[in-house]
């Protein structure tokens, strides 16, 4: 297996060191505690967008660990939040996040979405490490994401989902035959670093392999907690709605 070396210095392309940045974020706070936090990019032709959630939203069988959407609402409430590579340091939609550190950016956003915090805090060193690999990939200009097959199977699974039933009869179906994510060279400064490297044709380009994220590991106990916090939730955001706040 041939690797990269550790980069040096930052990418030149400002969106795209913006977009690392929440991946470092994420990364910082693993360390302290929140490896519950799990990062689901989506390619969407024209941007790069990332859902982060916390496991538990993983671990149903339509997820593979790979897929979540958000609903785009980085409100408090949220249990999942988005963000989007065009809004470069207008991180979930914050005013008062230019310039900010991955450090200072993971604080705000235990501050900013106490809910998806409360949830992932938890060990899972798995997928920290998985993410910390990914991240160096990411420094030296690769771009990971799922691939578009995996995307479309995950997208018809909730257009059939939401008509009461589903062509996929279990986890295996959505990954069958694209048990990877695609590195590309998006903004790789060496064409022979990208020619020396394992590379396949994906769609007519060159483009790396990298193993899908470990499954979520949430034991039983856990999950009873985490369903309980969430209800409990719930029905306080309804007496809210019902008291008008």
């Amino acid at each position: 297996m041939k690797a990269n070396p550790a980069s040096e210095s930052p990418i030149g392309d400002e969106s795209f060191r913006r977009y690392t940045r929440v991946f470092q974020m994420v990364s910082e706070l693993h360390k302290v505690g929140y490896q519950g936090l799990r990062i689901c990019p989506q390619d969407t032709g024209i941007s790069q967008r990332l859902h982060i959630a916390p496991s538990i939203l993983l671990t149903h069988h339509a997820r593979s660990n790979v897929m979540v959407y958000g609903t785009g609402s980085n409100d408090s409430d949220a249990l999942i939040a988005s963000y989007t590579s065009s809004s470069l340091d207008h991180y979930f939609d914050w005013e008062d996040a230019s310039g900010s550190s991955a450090r200072s950016l993971a604080n705000k956003f235990i501050e900013r979405f106490p809910r998806i915090a409360a949830l992932a805090f938890m060990e899972d060193w798995s997928y920290s490490g998985w993410l910390t690999r990914i991240i160096g990939e990411m420094e030296n200009g690769w771009l990971m994401h799922p691939t578009s097959e995996i995307e479309t199977r995950f997208v018809l699974y909730h257009d059939w989902d939401l008509k009461g039933f589903t062509p996929f009869e279990d986890d295996a179906s959505l990954t069958d035959g694209y048990q990877f994510m695609i590195l590309r060279p998006l903004f790789v400064r060496d064409a022979e670093e990208v020619s020396r490297l394992e590379t396949i044709t994906y769609h007519g380009q060159r483009v790396r392999t990298f193993p899908l994220p470990p499954p979520a590991m949430v034991d039983n106990d856990r999950l009873d907690e985490s369903i309980r916090t969430i209800l409990k939730w719930n029905l306080g955001d309804r007496a809210d709605r019902r008291d008008g706040y």
